[in-house]
C-alpha cells in the first residue's frame, strides 16, 4: 500500500510537472522554489517524529496498551482511544508517528482508527486556539454535537470491515 502511494503522488508531480510546462512561464520554477522552502521546514520535523515514533513503539507498555486499546477490547477500547486522540495536544507530523508506535505495540486497527478520528474531529487544541476565536461558540458547540458520534462510528465501521474481509 505504502509503494503504491508513492507511485500515485509521483506520477501526479510529473503530471503536473508536465502541465505546468506546456502552460509555459514561471510556473515550475515557483512550483520548485515554494516545494523547496516547504522540503526545508518539514524534513526536519519528520526526521525527530519518526525518531519519536520509534522511541514511543518501544517505550509504550504493550501489555497496559493491549488491555485498554487492543485488538481485544472492543467498544470500551474504541471509545477510550477516541478520549486518548482528543485530548493529545498535536499537530499531525506528531500525531501519525504515535499512531504508528500504537499499531506497533498491538493496537487494534479500529481503536487505531478511532484514535485518530477522534483527534482529526476533536482536538482540544485546535477547537480553543482557532475555532473558539474565529468562529465563536455557537458553531464549537453545533460542530461538536453534530460530529460526537463518529469517531466511535469510525472504529465500529473498520471493526465491521475487518470481520467480512479474508484474512
Amino acid at each position: 500500500m505504502q509503494i503504491a502511494s508513492g507511485v500515485v503522488m509521483w506520477i501526479m508531480v510529473l503530471l503536473l510537472g508536465y502541465i505546468a510546462r506546456r502552460r509555459g512561464g514561471d510556473e515550475n520554477r515557483r512550483a520548485l522554489a515554494i516545494s523547496g522552502g516547504h522540503f526545508r521546514t518539514l524534513l526536519p520535523r519528520m526526521v525527530m517524529a519518526l525518531l519519536m515514533a520509534g522511541f514511543l513503539a518501544e517505550l509504550i507498555p504493550q501489555d497496559v496498551v493491549g488491555r485498554w486499546i487492543g485488538g481485544e477490547s472492543g467498544l470500551q477500547g474504541i471509545v477510550i482511544a477516541t478520549f486518548a486522540g482528543i485530548v493529545i495536544p498535536a499537530g499531525a507530523l506528531v500525531i501519525m508517528p504515535i499512531a504508528v508506535a500504537l499499531l506497533k505495540v498491538g493496537v487494534g486497527l479500529p481503536q487505531l482508527v478511532a484514535f485518530v478520528s477522534g483527534w482529526a474531529i476533536f482536538a482540544v487544541h485546535r477547537i480553543v486556539t482557532y475555532e473558539a476565536a474565529m468562529m465563536g461558540g455557537r458553531f464549537i458547540a453545533l460542530r461538536l454535537i453534530a460530529s460526537s458520534p463518529l469517531p466511535v462510528l469510525a472504529g465500529l465501521g473498520t471493526g465491521l470491515l475487518l470481520s467480512l474481509m479474508p484474512a
